[in-house]
């Protein structure tokens, strides 16, 4: 499913979150009365009402805010901490239904060390992206990439290094540790709630950590020991296979209200 509008949208930080601090003020507001409220266009009000969805911050049957959305306009209304952008990162590169974010993600940018815009549109269309509506796959893939160029929204990442006109070089993200325990408790929660996972999945698993943020192994469980340090998981040895056991009580979301309340 395409998520691009135009070749001149582009995703903003201070747009996203006056949309999102709109539907959680006014729930069951339309997307028409959400644009007025922000003061921009009805076709942008529709298009950023879209990405709230594609972001997982709002109920996909419900012109309402999701608990996830709640808690990140409650803590970070503006979108200032680097953790929020990588979480936004997160969500929307683990998600299939934002097609072109998702393939770029997972089966596009981790395979290249230099990669020109027109060679990844050419590789989606290889795999039947965008072929019944090109116009959407283009502005797909240029919205992807320009975001991350700017610091309007997930440039600070710095995902990718632009090194010529529209020619990247996929770089790793420094992660936060406590999103990397959001992330494994929120997946864990919205499968089934297994004990353990392997380091080789949470690395080359479609939508994981390891994929989504370019993270090598030493990375990872750098990560991880930091984790381990808190009580969070624990790191073991067994079969000769590393994993990671689930050993903190509450939930995903009560991760992410310690980060912000700790300050960072």
């Amino acid at each position: 499913m395409s998520i691009g509008f135009s070749y001149t949208f582009s995703l903003e930080k201070a747009v996203l979150s006056e949309t999102l601090g709109a539907m959680y003020r006014k729930p069951g507001l339309s997307e028409l009365d959400i644009a007025g409220e922000v003061g921009i266009g009805g076709k942008k009000g529709t298009a950023y009402c879209a990405w709230l969805m594609y972001l997982g911050l709002r109920n996909a049957n419900a012109r309402e805010v999701s608990p996830l959305g709640a808690l990140l306009h409650i803590e970070d209304p503006r979108l200032q901490d680097e953790l929020s952008l990588q979480l936004l990162h997160y969500q929307l590169c683990s998600n299939p239904n934002a097609t072109a974010w998702w393939t770029l993600a997972n089966q596009v940018i981790p395979n290249f060390h230099r990669i020109p815009l027109s060679e990844a549109i050419q590789l989606l269309k290889s795999k039947g992206i965008g072929t019944t509506n090109t116009k959407n796959l283009h502005s797909d893939v240029r919205i992807f990439f320009n975001a991350y160029q700017a610091h309007q929204i997930f440039g600070v990442l710095q995902y990718l290094k632009d090194v010529e006109k529209e020619t990247y070089i996929p770089q790793s993200v420094d992660l936060k540790t406590l999103l990397l325990a959001y992330v494994l408790y929120a997946r864990r929660e919205s499968s089934i709630r297994t004990s353990t996972i392997s380091i080789r999945n949470l690395l080359l698993e479609e939508g994981q950590v390891g994929k989504v943020f370019l993270l090598n192994e030493s990375q990872l469980l750098e990560k991880l020991r930091e984790l381990e340090f808190q009580g969070i998981v624990k790191v073991s040895r067994i079969a000769d296979l590393d994993n990671v056991a689930y050993t903190f009580d509450g939930t995903a979301l009560d991760i992410l209200k310690m980060y912000y309340q700790r300050g960072g």
